[in-house]
């Protein structure tokens, strides 16, 4: 169906979510949880009112808090590592290789480990669970 976009929230790809604009009768992308109208099946980057054509399935979004990390300056393909100064996480961070961590790291909350866990000193402060643990031999 052809709807009516602006780029207020930024230029509009193929497959994004479109919501109403502070504009009566006219879309634009949709960049935060709320109502949308549907996907876009064009791309739109101009600088006025245009058209476009657009799936519609009105519905109510949750946008994703998942976040994918890929080819940023930072990485290398010769050593496949990223360097962040700062990265805070608010949800699940799932990491399907090593975690190597230099200097401090702290945990507010439970730290779940699948797997094996090795530290060269590991302090606990109040109390550690530990369930269907092997014996801890020194």
């Amino acid at each position: 169906m052809p709807v009516k976009v602006s780029n207020e929230n930024g230029e509009i790809a193929v497959g994004d979510l479109l919501t109403t604009s502070s504009t009566p009768g006219v879309a634009m992308k949709a960049t935060h949880d709320g109502q949308i109208i549907g996907n876009a099946l064009n791309a739109y980057s101009g600088n006025s009112v245009g058209t476009i054509d657009v799936f519609v399935n009105v519905s109510y979004h949750k946008m994703s808090t998942d976040i994918v990390l890929k080819d940023t300056p930072e990485k290398t393909s010769s050593t496949e590592s990223l360097t962040l100064k700062d990265l805070q996480v608010d949800g699940i961070a799932t990491i399907s290789a090593d975690l190597h961590v230099h200097g401090s790291s702290m945990i507010d909350g439970i730290l779940n480990v699948i797997g094996s866990l090795t530290a060269k000193n590991l302090i606990i402060g109040e109390w550690a669970d530990i369930c269907r643990a092997p014996a801890i031999h020194q």
